[in-house]
């Protein structure tokens, strides 16, 4: 039987407040395979990018995980401290953030941008660098790469953007890919052109992809397996095609309703 990649067991990443602790995330367990693509879908709220931060170590105070672990090579992530988390965030496990224009920062060019993502793990020469930024904005078809080096977020389109944060989170080639909503305020066609992106660079890179979405139309067509988040937790998960056909949870049903009356 084939090892998991990733094991999520028993999660729980809960925010200490004024008013009270909120249970962002309450006992979640999945795994993630080698190549797989694995959706955790949910509405707004539901606790699907706070697990996501959880497993790079990215929940700032006040939340803070509280029981469970995250397994990777062998290693419990919740264990590591912040150099040994870094040496595997962006290089073993990257992320795709929601926002490109927020994540991508204005005063810097997008070659500068991606070269960044390259030499805070290796130690190549300068040329080596360049060379490898043009590369991979041309594996996430942008045209005219070269040109493209020398501009600023604020000159490309919202799918453009999108592509560049793709190309900074591949860089180092990783193990997985979190896409967090990567298609957050873009239009149905520039979403669908994203998604085959990603999908083909998984399969080509042999990337396993944990994207994190309410949309279930987006899922339908990229996703090996479904797991469906409700008010922080895991309420039904289960192969794309048996999830669509047979949904068992209420919040399931309605969203599976939805997606096959458009």
């Amino acid at each position: 039987m084939q090892t998991p990649l990733l094991q999520v067991k028993d999660l729980k990443t809960y925010f200490h407040i004024e008013e009270g602790t909120v249970l962002a995330v309450d006992g979640v367990s999945f795994d993630i395979y080698a190549g797989e693509n694995l959706a955790l879908v949910g509405e707004s709220g539901s606790g699907k990018s706070v697990t996501a931060m959880s497993i790079l170590g990215l929940v700032d105070p006040p939340g803070k995980i509280i029981d469970g672990s995250i397994l990777y090579n062998d290693q419990d992530l919740t264990k590591l401290n912040d150099r040994r988390l870094e040496n595997i965030r962006g290089k073993e496990i990257s992320m795709i953030f929601q926002e490109p224009m927020t994540s991508l920062n204005p005063v810097y060019t997008i070659g500068r941008q991606i070269a960044e993502s390259i030499t805070a793990h290796e130690s190549y020469p300068r040329d080596k660098i360049r060379q490898m930024t043009i590369e991979f904005l041309k594996l996430v078809e942008i045209p005219q790469a070269e040109q493209k080096l020398t501009q600023y977020p604020h000159e490309f389109s919202g799918g453009m953007r999108q592509r560049v944060m793709i190309a900074m989170a591949i860089a180092l080639q990783p193990k997985i890919l979190i896409a967090d909503e990567p298609t957050t305020a873009l239009d149905v066609t520039i979403q669908a052109q994203i998604m085959k992106l990603v999908s083909d660079l998984q399969k080509q890179m042999n990337m396993s992809v944990l994207l994190i979405t309410h949309n279930l139309g987006i899922v339908a067509q990229t996703s090996d397996r479904v797991a469906v988040m409700y008010a922080g937790q895991i309420v039904e998960m289960a192969r794309t095609q048996e999830l669509f056909s047979n949904p068992m949870h209420p919040y399931t049903r309605g969203i599976a309703e939805i997606i096959a009356h458009s």
